[in-house]
């Protein structure tokens, strides 16, 4: 039922659940699947919380709140660092292009929390994440 009312992932309750998956795939792909699904929405999740930071959709609170319970952050910041660091922001523009909730050449749309539970789908202008790429590269939150 879900499948068939939102085939996409973009709205109600299967929106969700991609959570972490859109740079979480871009990752997956770009490192040539060196990353298991798990990890690489892991660190998707920390960046979509960065981008959700930024935007104002989540507050500083919650996204430490999230960082607080998911298992090895210092490590998984470094991680992220040493992939991202690896990667150019045009390599990173591109394979977003492909994204099934829909990319294009100037945004798409992510999966920002609001609150645990909560979500909201935004469009989100590439220069927006392209500023949290330094931060990203340092493995330091932004």
């Amino acid at each position: 039922r879900l499948c068939r009312t939102d085939p996409f992932d973009i709205t109600g309750e299967r929106a969700a659940l991609n959570f972490g998956h859109t740079f979480g795939h871009v990752l997956e792909s770009l490192t040539n699947f060196h990353l298991s699904h798990g990890e690489a929405v892991g660190l998707g999740m920390l960046m979509a919380l960065d981008v959700g930071v930024a935007l104002g959709v989540t507050s500083p609170a919650i996204a430490e709140r999230i960082e607080a319970v998911l298992p090895n952050v210092p490590d998984a910041r470094r991680r992220l660092g040493r992939i991202v660091g690896k990667l150019g922001s045009g390599a990173i523009q591109r394979a977003l292009r492909g994204d099934k909730k829909g990319g294009d050449a100037t945004s798409n749309f992510f999966i920002l929390l609001e609150n645990p539970g909560r979500v909201q789908t935004v469009r989100v202008a590439h220069h927006t994440w392209k500023v949290l790429l330094p931060r990203w590269r340092s493995g330091l939150r932004p």
